[in-house]
């Protein structure tokens, strides 16, 4: 019988999750992105013709502190209407995409990296810069996508530059009641083992950490070879199909 409550707590303890596995995004909105001026505010203003609030509302309900609810909505929009690639790239929370922050993340690309992907130069050194993590969480992606995080793999041409050759989507999920033919990757998590590792990253690591669990390590291999399987998949079906268009832009 479906119990609603359960499905309530699952989601809950998903978000607490995904910002420990993944961490999250510096900054919470678009605004502060035009702020900075990585995109001009008069794109936005092109772009918003079919939505009721101008720029310099949106800067006023948030400086006032208005219909909280209006300006969420608002700012998605506007974030898809800037370039995500360019909004969620900009505020990651560490400053290299081939060393992720959040221990998960850290120790989840070194197993893809290492041990499920070619990504081997001439001298047979793994070249970690051909594979790179982006967390979503806190972005318009990760509200109305549920996409939580985002790796890309590169192929070196003969003159030594990077191409994207694939991309996975990924979706943290507590519960396994998600649809498998989404775009996306769902890494699955049961409620205790959720419990468990949210325990091992918070205190157990901290205290020891050379420390390795078990269960920790039995996840990293799982999600490892899932991630890595969607970008081998990716990878051929834009060998094979020059139409193919990643959703992240390189």
């Amino acid at each position: 019988m479906f119990n609603p409550n359960k499905s309530s707590e699952n989601s809950e303890q998903g978000k607490i999750m995904e910002k420990v596995l993944f961490s999250s995004l510096d900054k919470k909105d678009v605004l502060e992105f035009i702020k900075e001026g990585v995109v001009h505010r008069s794109e936005i203003v092109a772009k918003k013709r079919n939505l009721k609030d101008s720029i310099e509302d949106l800067l006023n309900l948030k400086n006032n502190r208005m219909d909280e609810e209006k300006y969420r909505k608002i700012v998605n929009q506007s974030e898809y209407l800037v370039n995500w690639d360019k909004y969620i790239k900009n505020n990651q929370p560490g400053s290299n995409p081939s060393e992720p922050k959040a221990t998960f993340a850290f120790d989840l690309f070194n197993d893809i990296a290492e041990k499920e992907l070619d990504l081997k130069d001439e001298e047979g050194n793994i070249d970690y810069s051909r594979l790179k993590f982006y967390t979503t969480i806190n972005s318009a992606l990760d509200y109305n996508k549920s996409v939580d995080c985002f790796f890309e793999m590169y192929d070196v041409d003969n003159e030594g530059n990077y191409i994207k050759s694939s991309e996975a989507l990924v979706d943290f999920t507590i519960s396994n009641n998600k649809p498998s033919d989404k775009q996306e990757v769902i890494l699955t998590m049961d409620t205790e083992d959720a419990t468990d590792i949210e325990y091992y990253l918070t205190y157990k690591l901290k205290q020891n950490p050379k420390l390795k669990d078990n269960l920790y390590d039995k996840y990293i291999k799982s999600f490892g070879a899932q991630v890595a399987n969607k970008l081998k998949e990716n990878a051929r079906k834009a060998r094979q199909d020059s139409r193919y268009e990643f959703a992240i832009q390189a």
